[in-house]
C-alpha cells in the first residue's frame, strides 16, 4: 500500500536544521512536502525508490546547500527544469529510471559542482533528436573502435 508522502505532518519535525533526508525505498506516492522544500540547510535529499509521481517542484530551486539531489526509481514526469541551476553546491544528481522526457539542456553540464550525472532509464533526448542510450552506445562503439580502451600494454 502505498503512502502519500504529501499527506505526512512533517511541519513540526522539519522546523530544525536538517542537513541528511534519506527516505528512499519506501512506497511514498505523490509529491514532496513543502516542508521539506523549506528546509533550506538540507544538503542531501534521498527519495529514491518510491513512487513520487509529479513534475520537479520549482520550490527545488531554493534548495541552496544541496549536494546531493537522489530522486531515481520514481515515476517523475516532465522535463529536468532549469532551477537545478540555482543549486551552486550540487556534486550528485540522480533522476534516472522515472518518466522525464524533452531535451537534456546544454547548461547542465556547465554546472560547476556536479560530478555524477544519472539520467537514464528516461525518455530524454539531446538536441538532435537521439536518446542518451543511442548516444552512450555510439560511444562505446567509438571508444572499442579506437585505441584508447580500459587495458594494460603490461606483459
Amino acid at each position: 500500500m502505498a503512502m502519500e508522502l504529501s499527506l505526512w505532518r512533517l511541519e513540526t519535525s522539519l522546523n530544525c536544521n536538517l542537513h541528511y533526508l534519506s527516505l528512499r525505498q519506501n512506497q511514498f506516492s505523490g509529491g514532496i512536502p513543502s516542508s521539506i522544500l523549506n528546509s533550506r540547510e538540507l544538503q542531501v535529499l534521498d527519495l529514491r525508490n518510491n513512487s513520487l509521481s509529479m513534475e520537479f517542484p520549482i520550490d527545488i530551486g531554493e534548495l541552496s546547500d544541496l549536494s546531493t539531489l537522489a530522486l531515481s526509481r520514481n515515476q517523475l514526469t516532465g522535463g529536468i527544469p532549469s532551477l537545478i541551476q540555482k543549486l551552486g553546491r550540487l556534486e550528485t544528481l540522480q533522476f534516472n529510471n522515472n518518466r522525464l522526457s524533452g531535451v537534456i539542456p546544454p547548461w547542465l553540464f556547465d554546472i560547476k559542482g556536479p560530478n555524477e550525472f544519472h539520467l537514464g532509464g528516461n525518455s530524454l533526448t539531446w538536441k538532435s533528436g537521439i536518446t542518451v542510450e543511442i548516444v552512450f552506445e555510439i560511444l562505446v562503439e567509438l571508444l572499442a573502435a579506437s585505441r584508447l580502451g580500459f587495458y594494460s600494454n603490461k606483459s
